[in-house]
């Protein structure tokens, strides 16, 4: 087939190979062989889930979860990017979107829920509501209400 893609996918330069790739599948060169390539991968962040992720992570979403589950749902280690985003975000610490998200996570709103609900949404600066959300991530965000007003908490966030 004259439009068959290239067969080689890189994983990394530098990296280990993968446990159980010590066969003829994995080359020197760090290439994993899949049968099928893309020319090019785009990789981007989601701004909505970026938004949402960088309000948990300045929030006290990590420590209410450790302290009813008994983990930490976020990274735990400060980096460049880290610093930048609670150094952006501090200026908003007594916003209202902080205690609301600090409720929503005591009644469930953490690991998957906040994900599906900014991925229901359509794009900034409205973030209006596009798909359903599961009746479980509704019942998690403690209801139509809160997740009304955590998104229109967001318009004060536009990147």
């Amino acid at each position: 087939m004259a439009d068959r893609l290239p067969t080689d996918v890189k994983i990394g330069a530098g990296r280990r190979k993968p446990k159980g790739t010590e066969n003829d599948n994995y080359n020197k060169t760090n290439t994993f062989k899949r049968g099928y390539h893309m020319d090019s991968i785009i990789i981007e962040v989601n701004p909505k889930i970026e938004l949402m992720n960088s309000i948990l992570y300045t929030s006290n979403h990590s420590n209410l979860i450790k302290k009813s589950m008994g983990f930490n749902p976020m990274i735990d280690y400060e980096t460049e990017y880290t610093e930048i985003v609670k150094e952006y975000f501090y200026p908003y610490k007594e916003h209202e979107i902080y205690s609301l998200v600090e409720r929503m996570t005591i009644n469930g709103f953490f690991l998957g829920r906040p994900m599906e609900l900014m991925c229901s949404v359509g794009e900034f600066p409205s973030l209006n509501r596009k798909y359903e959300i599961s009746p479980l991530c509704r019942q998690l965000c403690g209801g139509e209400e809160n997740i009304n007003n955590l998104l229109n908490s967001h318009l004060l966030f536009k990147p």
